[in-house]
């Protein structure tokens, strides 16, 4: 059985300008970044099996700010034998292709998931279209995403790179 849940949150706190300085650190960037469009990472931490992949549209004018909305979806199946508890995904950090940050925002943090014993579950993120100063378009970006568990499980996952679709002003 599949169970979809959408949680539409998603607060910009890390601005890419010089000068500005993040107010939640970022998830670190990945040492071998992703490095074609297609081949998603799947991870087994504890009793779970986990991937994320997103994709992000947007604008970009010929002056001013970037506009950006990104979706995120995370893959989970608990391959254990009771439930886990307080699922929850902290922040998402985007990098481009070389691994220079693009922005950091933040999930909900009073929302958990619990993930059922024997099932798969997708969790949909979603941002607000947020306005992000930044120093390169983003075309051919990675997400990296920090998630918690029970009491004592934290990983990072990485989507495969993100052809985002942005509109040129």
């Amino acid at each position: 059985m599949i169970g979809f849940l959408i949680l539409l949150s998603g607060i910009v706190i890390y601005i890419s300008q010089p000068g500005l300085y993040s107010l939640l650190y970022p998830v670190p960037p990945s040492e071998t970044p992703p490095e074609d469009y297609d081949t998603v990472e799947t991870i087994l931490v504890g009793p779970l099996l986990l991937n994320a992949t997103a994709n992000a549209t947007g604008s970009i004018p010929h002056q001013g700010p970037i506009t950006i909305r990104m979706n995120l979806k995370i893959n989970i199946t608990n391959t254990g034998n009771e439930s886990v508890t307080s699922f929850r995904a902290i922040r998402m950090s985007v990098y481009n292709a070389e691994s220079e940050l693009f922005y950091t925002f933040s999930f909900q943090y009073d929302w958990n998931a619990t993930i059922p014993f024997g099932e798969t579950v997708i969790l949909i993120y979603q941002n607000h279209e947020t306005t992000i100063m930044a120093p390169y378009e983003p075309f051919h970006i990675y997400a990296r995403v920090l998630v918690t568990f029970d009491t004592d499980y934290e990983t990072v996952l990485t989507t495969p790179l993100i052809n985002g679709m942005f509109a040129i002003e």
